[in-house]
């Protein structure tokens, strides 16, 4: 199957959130273009370090659609960087 990525780029809002093994936040809902999104599966994550710099990535997917979150470890908000449909 091959998905088509759209680049998004914007600011969402995460409006839940669960906790893993380590107590690091990991998003369960966004809300994005006056829609919910309930994500259903762990994702794939992946931290990287530039400097002093953190970010971490995030793949999560609604079931349907697979969803690429990004967050600055400087930053408390979320940014959904592209959606795969």
């Amino acid at each position: 199957m091959n998905m088509k990525r759209e680049i998004i780029n914007q600011n969402v809002t995460v409006t839940s959130v669960r906790f893993d093994k380590s107590f690091e936040p990991v998003p369960s809902r966004i809300e994005f273009g006056g829609r919910s999104y309930n994500f259903v599966d762990e994702g794939i994550r992946l931290s990287i370090k530039s400097g002093q710099r953190m970010t971490r990535l995030f793949d999560l997917s609604d079931g349907r659609v697979q969803f690429r979150l990004r967050q600055a470890q400087d930053s408390h908000g979320w940014e959904l960087v592209s959606i795969s449909r």
